[in-house]
């Protein structure tokens, strides 16, 4: 795929990318995926995670392309060093190991990482790898802009407003990290049940589902139709969709298999679109870090609804495009940073 100057950040200036891996096979492969792009520039290479720290010090990076195996110490052991100095510098984990290893994956992307991607096979880098690898690399770094935009909501706005009967959440890239840091802020007096779209392979969500089993929440991947219940999270599955029901005067989630109105699976908008529908303006939608403007279609439900709507600020989101999206269109009451979204529900319940 030939990408042009138009696509890319700044159209004149190049992408700055640092390469962390100790296999001197791998750096070459990036070395020419990356510099035949014409839009990459390599700032630096590191061969350890401790070269990388060090490395870090120097120089200014858009993407920091980061292995997990490798000497002394591991690239998942350093990825919260290296994202503390890469300042606005997006990590992606390149590896053979987030193929097969859910875990390391999963893992990964709750430490802060924004991506990972597999290792080409022993052939090398096919014309696959290097479209994935060039996308990622630019989707990224398209959204390297940081504008503190975080609101303090004063008690005479959270005053007028009343208690949800269900909070319904949606996120993409960077979400993993802002779901976990909004539900351990968030009080264990809240019981109303929390509903999760994060866009995810279906490889990964039982990864997922045992990381938010803390506290006294359940957590339910919806497979199939299920009552909803307070004190319970019920999480979308990869492969399929998940939209609320009524029958009989009882609420169901259920699994949809497809949503002909988005791309994106599990679709934030499918999920917000039926809990308008069946709750009204009974909702707090959350919108947090992820890309394109998934959410926004359903967002605009619960607005004619009059639910509560709050996106994640720009200053706290790895990522700033559905937030954004549903900013840009009037839908969102507040921008705010997960802990303060938890905190501010916390103080609408009066906890």
């Amino acid at each position: 795929m030939a990408y042009h100057s138009k696509e890319i950040k700044n159209n004149t200036n190049k992408i700055k990318v640092v390469l962390v891996d100790d296999s001197k096979v791998v750096l070459s492969i990036f070395e020419r995926v990356l510099q035949s792009s014409g839009f990459i520039e390599i700032v630096g290479i590191a061969n350890s995670a401790n070269e990388a720290l060090s490395l870090m010090d120097k120089v200014s990076a858009d993407i920091i392309l980061l292995d997990i195996e490798m000497p002394n110490r591991s690239g998942l052991d350093a990825l919260p060093d290296i994202i503390a100095k890469a300042g606005n510098g997006k990590v992606i984990i390149v590896s053979a190991f987030v193929d097969s290893s859910g875990p390391s994956a999963i893992q990964a992307l709750s430490l802060g990482a924004c991506d990972t991607l597999a290792k080409p096979g022993k052939g090398g880098a096919n014309s696959g790898f290097s479209k994935q690898l060039l996308d990622k690399i630019i989707r990224l770094s398209s959204y390297n802009i940081v504008d503190n935009t975080e609101e303090d909501l004063n008690d005479d706005y959270i005053n007028t407003l009343s208690k949800p009967d269900i909070i319904c959440l949606g996120a993409s890239t960077g979400g993993i990290p802002a779901i976990q840091e909004f539900l351990e802020n968030l009080s264990q007096n809240v019981t109303v049940p929390i509903l999760i779209a994060q866009h995810l392979p279906e490889a990964f969500i039982s990864y997922f589902a045992r990381q938010l089993s803390f506290g006294n929440r359940d957590v339910i991947t919806v497979d199939d139709r299920i009552i909803i219940k307070d004190n319970k999270i019920y999480l979308a599955s990869g492969n399929g969709h998940m939209v609320l029901e009524k029958i009989l005067n009882i609420k169901y989630a259920s699994r949809l298999d497809a949503y002909e109105y988005s791309n994106y699976t599990p679709s934030v908008d499918a999920l917000f679109h039926s809990a308008a529908k069946i709750y009204g303006p009974k909702v707090l939608g959350l919108v947090l870090s992820g890309m394109g403007q998934d959410g926004t279609k359903g967002a605009q439900s619960l607005y004619e609804k009059k639910s509560i709507i709050w996106t994640q600020d720009q200053s706290s989101s790895v990522v700033w495009g559905m937030p954004g999206s549903v900013v840009n269109r009037g839908f969102s009451k507040a921008q705010l940073s997960p802990k303060k979204m938890a905190e501010t529900v916390n103080r609408i319940f009066k906890l």
